[in-house]
């Protein structure tokens, strides 16, 4: 009987194609959450080119290579106070060293000859804020000084140039610049920081811009400093004017009045033109840009 030999078939049917397919596809979906985990983890690899050697962290596994350490508190308070960061220094180091040490001779001097209360003027408690924005190089710091006395200290330039040029005050309230009696030199010298403060101000803004949250700064600081000097100190001062205009207290009208008069005036009068013009400068400066 002669024997048949059957060549195997090599296609195989409809459905079994589609079975085969479906397990592929099952199989590879499977295997997409281990695929997309190593790709994550070669790409903490490190790098390196031809010939080069790794550093010792660089070796270290990307599981037990060590985070970044949280910076300790001194060295926070160090890089608060420091001008240290990524941007560029704006402000020169010699010229913050300089006003820093004007600062140390001006604060003893005043102190002796005014006392502590002197340094509730808004001018004098501009200083101390004036030097640390100086090392931060804050332009919300900057700003609010701004806002602050920029207004009444170019009023004052102006009045020493009327005294110098007229030989009379148009405006008042420099008065003591002449007064050899009660000032001696060395504070009549040392007050001359009012004219140079504007243009120091000025030009911070200028540097590094103008923050408009300034003003509202300004105005919570106006409402906490006019009442703590009018219960502090006394008429005859008249620190920030409280008592009464140019170092003169006024009778007209009760003090709580006057004071209640100031606390609205002050930001309408004094603070808000100054926001705006500088906000204006700021803004035509930027299209310039």
């Amino acid at each position: 009987m002669r024997r048949s030999w059957h060549r195997p078939c090599n296609t195989l049917a409809r459905g079994d194609w589609s079975a085969r397919r479906a397990g592929i596809l099952a199989h590879s979906k499977c295997l997409k959450p281990y695929c997309a985990k190593s790709c994550r983890l070669t790409s903490l690899i490190p790098v390196r080119q031809h010939g080069a050697r790794m550093s010792e962290t660089e070796n270290q596994s990307p599981l037990t290579r060590p985070g970044p350490t949280n910076p300790s508190p001194v060295e926070k308070l160090g890089s608060i106070l420091s001008s240290k960061s990524n941007r560029t220094k704006l402000i020169p180091a010699w010229f913050k060293l300089g006003f820093t040490l004007w600062l140390a001779i001006w604060i003893p001097c005043y102190w002796q000859h005014f006392g502590p209360q002197n340094f509730l003027w808004f001018c004098d408690l501009g200083n101390l804020v004036i030097g640390l924005a100086l090392w931060r190089e804050s332009r919300l710091l900057f700003s609010w000084q701004a806002v602050s006395v920029l207004l009444v200290q170019l009023a004052m330039i102006v009045d020493i140039l009327g005294r110098l040029m007229l030989g009379f005050h148009p405006i008042g309230g420099t008065e003591y610049f002449w007064d050899t009696v009660h000032y001696p030199l060395h504070i009549r010298l040392l007050s001359l920081f009012h004219v140079v403060s504007p243009f120091l101000l000025l030009w911070a803004v200028w540097r590094l811009g103008y923050d408009r949250r300034a003003f509202g700064l300004q105005v919570v600081t106006t409402w906490v400093i006019l009442p703590v000097t009018f219960l502090l100190t006394s008429p005859k001062v008249d620190i920030n004017w409280v008592f009464g205009p140019f170092d003169a207290p006024q009778h007209r009208v009760a003090p709580g009045l006057y004071l209640a008069l100031c606390l609205v005036m002050y930001p309408l009068v004094l603070h808000l033109p100054t926001h705006l013009l500088l906000a204006w400068w700021r803004g035509a400066k930027h299209k310039q840009a």
